[in-house]
C-alpha cells in the first residue's frame, strides 16, 4: 500500500501513514478552517487499510499535536473509532500521545479522547 504524506503548514500538522512499518504519525498544529478536507484522505487511507489487513498485525499511532482546536480533536476521534472497529480482529493498536510538559490543553485533549474511547493512550512529556 503506498504512503500517505502530507507536509506540515501553519495551521495544519505534519502527517506520515506507512503501513509498511506499521507506524502513522500525525504532529504539529492542527486548527484548519476546514479539518473536514483535511482529514478525509487520512479516514480513507485508514479505511483501505485495515480493509487490506489479510492477518492481524499491530500499528502504532503516534499524536504529537503542539495546538489542537475541538472540531480537529472530533475528527481524530472519528478516525480511532473506525481503526477501533477492525481492531479487535485484525490490528494491535498502540496510541501515543506526545505532549510539551508545559501545554496542559493538548495533553487534556489526548485524555479525553483516552476517556471516551476506553482504551489506554501511553501519554509522552516532552
Amino acid at each position: 500500500m503506498e504512503k500517505l504524506v502530507i507536509a506540515e503548514t501553519k495551521s495544519s500538522p505534519q502527517v506520515e501513514c506507512d503501513a509498511e512499518m506499521g507506524r502513522f504519525i500525525i504532529k504539529g498544529s492542527c486548527y484548519m478552517s476546514d479539518a473536514h478536507d483535511f482529514f478525509k484522505p487520512i479516514i480513507d487511507w485508514f479505511d483501505a487499510y485495515t480493509a487490506a489487513l489479510k492477518q492481524p498485525t499491530s500499528i502504532h499511532i503516534q499524536f504529537a499535536f503542539l495546538y489542537i482546536n475541538s472540531t480537529s480533536s472530533r475528527f481524530v476521534l472519528v478516525l480511532l473509532k473506525r481503526i477501533l472497529e477492525v481492531s479487535h480482529q485484525k490490528i494491535t493498536l498502540t496510541i501515543e500521545w506526545i505532549s510539551d510538559e508545559d501545554n496542559e490543553d493538548t495533553m487534556d485533549a489526548g485524555k479525553d479522547l483516552e476517556y471516551i474511547l476506553k482504551i489506554p493512550f501511553v501519554f509522552v512529556t516532552k
